[in-house]
């Protein structure tokens, strides 16, 4: 009885130990609190139980991705028809960029009136104006919404010794291989893939994305373009070291918090001169993952207005609208399964699709053919 008692006990503190970041996550989603467990981050020997599943997590991923390749290959037809869709959302583009210029060429004529105007208009958009005066200790020691940046021209041009930075959680990492393969194979632009698993922006204990970010974009300069996918999994609570508070989802605090989060990305971004196309989470099966997601991607548009980045509607490329969800589409009258059996992540077909109407805001110049 000695030794089965022992035994349990064993057994418990094992699986504590491997899957303390699960029970962390568990923790502060509920709690808006710190984990106990969080206390005994500081000795190495505790931590090396969270590295160890982190590998096996993401062999696992690994595996799931090469899984997912083989699907490709049934898809091929489809891939094609996906790319004529994308030529057409780049003509349109193309329209539209011809029309912005036709009206700038107007716009000269009154150029010290419209300069005088705009000093006119408050930095801080209305719909952020609630997060004035915040400051984030993961975002950095500024207020982010006292900062705003005119749009920037489209499309978006990459030439020959320019980086691409894919970053974000697992709906990023199907989307941003398709990405990096297209442009290594068409036009030898190189890009490096950040994504992890279970991470966003509001757990750093997961993954520091504001660190992460800040520090890879200091490390090269030859990074021009930041692609970002996250969000899904930030569907919790906040906690606040500072103040030592909780908040809850959807709050005015939470959301000044993670408005400034965002912000801080982008700032990081026009500081080192890099574009950033931002993308935002498709709609979900699930009706109260939905709604949330709907606040988070609210975030995501007021602080892509601010700040003059490009917002991609994920919804589009995945014939989506308001708050509907289908797993499949109908291309060229077939039947095509976009979303995984968990009504969150993509098929291939559906990685492909999203990462063929992000490339269609992309376009290359000088490039060896």
């Amino acid at each position: 009885m000695k030794r089965l008692l022992i035994s349990f006990i064993s057994c418990i503190i094992i699986l504590f130990w491997l899957f303390q970041g699960s029970i962390n996550n568990y923790w502060i989603a509920n709690y808006s609190s710190p984990s106990p467990l969080t206390k005994l981050e500081n000795f190495r020997l505790w931590t090396l139980g969270k590295d160890i599943n982190d590998k096996v997590l993401d062999f696992k991923e690994f595996a799931f991705s090469q899984y997912n390749n083989l699907g490709t290959l049934v898809t091929s037809s489809f891939n094609k028809n996906s790319e004529n869709i994308s030529e057409d959302v780049s003509k349109e583009q193309d329209e539209a960029t011809n029309l912005k210029t036709e009206n700038s060429n107007t716009q000269d004529d009154f150029k010290e009136l419209i300069e005088q105007h705009n000093l006119n208009i408050p930095k801080v958009l209305p719909e952020n104006q609630f997060a004035v005066g915040y400051t984030d200790i993961f975002a950095g020691d500024k207020d982010f919404t006292e900062f705003a940046f005119p749009e920037e021209a489209l499309p978006i041009t990459l030439k020959p010794g320019d980086k691409v930075l894919v970053a974000g959680d697992s709906m990023q990492q199907g989307v941003g291989r398709h990405i990096r393969s297209y442009l290594s194979h068409n036009y030898k632009i190189q890009s490096k893939d950040l994504s992890k698993q279970s991470t966003g922006l509001l757990n750093p204990n997961n993954l520091d994305w504001n660190k992460t970010i800040t520090q890879e974009l200091a490390s090269d300069q030859n990074y021009k373009l930041l692609i970002m996918l996250l969000g899904a999994n930030d569907n919790y609570g906040l906690y606040d070291r500072v103040t030592k508070k909780g908040y809850p989802f959807g709050s005015l605090e939470w959301r000044a918090h993670y408005l400034q989060r965002i912000m801080s990305i982008m700032y990081q971004a026009h500081e080192h001169n890099v574009r950033v196309i931002w993308l935002t989470v498709p709609n979900i099966r699930n009706p109260e993952l939905n709604n949330k997601m709907q606040v988070v991607n609210s975030l995501f548009r007021s602080a892509a207005k601010q700040y003059g980045v490009l917002l991609v509607d994920t919804n589009v490329p995945l014939h989506l609208s308001g708050n509907s969800y289908s797993p499949s589409i109908y291309l060229n009258d077939k039947l095509v399964k976009t979303r995984s059996d968990d009504g969150i992540h993509f098929t291939p077909a559906g990685e492909k699709l999203i990462a063929n109407y992000v490339l269609s805001y992309i376009e290359y110049i000088n490039n060896l053919e």
